[in-house]
């Protein structure tokens, strides 16, 4: 089991994200801003991020926190800034699950680039 803060402005994306991540056997945190998320991780011992907002906005926390791992949370569609680890939202819980296994189990198995994206698959054309 996992301390996990979950960070997003939006009220119901943060306790919907709290709830999953919760019914993954995981503890959670939930902060609605970046000075939240600070306070949250100067007083609890935190494993992992997983962050809905603009990737430049988490310089602050990446600087104070070098160590913390961060999951980026991005709209399909959206430009995915390279700050490290995205999840493509919506996902399924199960990618999620994955997603949070692999960040904090490196010595696990590597999943394929597609569920780390969450893209669909491509249609197959028949001859």
């Amino acid at each position: 089991m996992a301390s996990i803060l979950v960070l997003t402005s939006s009220t119901e994306e943060r306790e919907g994200l709290a709830f999953i991540t919760e019914m993954g056997g995981h503890r959670c945190h939930t902060a609605g801003t970046i000075l939240e998320a600070v306070g949250e991780l100067q007083h609890a011992t935190i494993d992992l991020v997983i962050a809905e907002c603009e990737g430049s906005a988490l310089r602050p926390l990446r600087r104070t926190f070098p160590n913390t791992k961060v999951l980026l949370l991005v709209e399909r569609g959206i430009h995915a800034p390279d700050s490290g680890p995205v999840l493509r939202i919506p996902c399924s819980p199960s990618d999620l699950f994955r997603r949070i296994d692999f960040l904090l189990n490196p010595q696990l198995p590597k999943p394929c680039a597609r569920v780390l994206e969450n893209q669909p698959r491509p249609a197959h054309k028949l001859a």
